[in-house]
């Protein structure tokens, strides 16, 4: 179980562009409140384009990898080969993801 410090800490590491943390807030919501239907207009790059292929465009946007977090500061020292440090956590890459878009919406991407 990670802290709130070691959540930030990952979030702060992986910087999801605006449209993305957009499309996770849409998901979640499309996930607990049901369907969302928006009108198509044709100078609107920016729709909403459905909960399995936001959470395929998530998951393309989102990191591979497991990350490495200093537990002395909290703060993310590696996403590469684990460190020869003591005092580290690793953290897989499942958690990772769970951490950036909240666990129910990790179970679809």
């Amino acid at each position: 179980m990670l802290t709130q410090a070691q959540r930030d800490a990952i979030r702060m590491h992986v910087a999801l562009d605006e449209p993305i943390r957009r499309l996770i807030s849409l998901a979640t919501t499309d996930l607990h409140s049901g369907p969302i239907y928006t009108e198509v207009d044709e100078d609107d790059t920016d729709t909403w384009p459905g909960f399995v292929a936001a959470c395929r465009i998530i998951r393309d946007a989102l990191p591979s990898s497991d990350l490495y977090i200093d537990l002395d500061t909290d703060e993310v020292i590696s996403d590469g080969p684990e460190p020869l440090l003591d005092n580290v956590l690793h953290v897989d890459n499942r958690v990772v993801v769970r951490a950036l878009v909240g666990a129910e919406l990790s179970r679809y991407v």
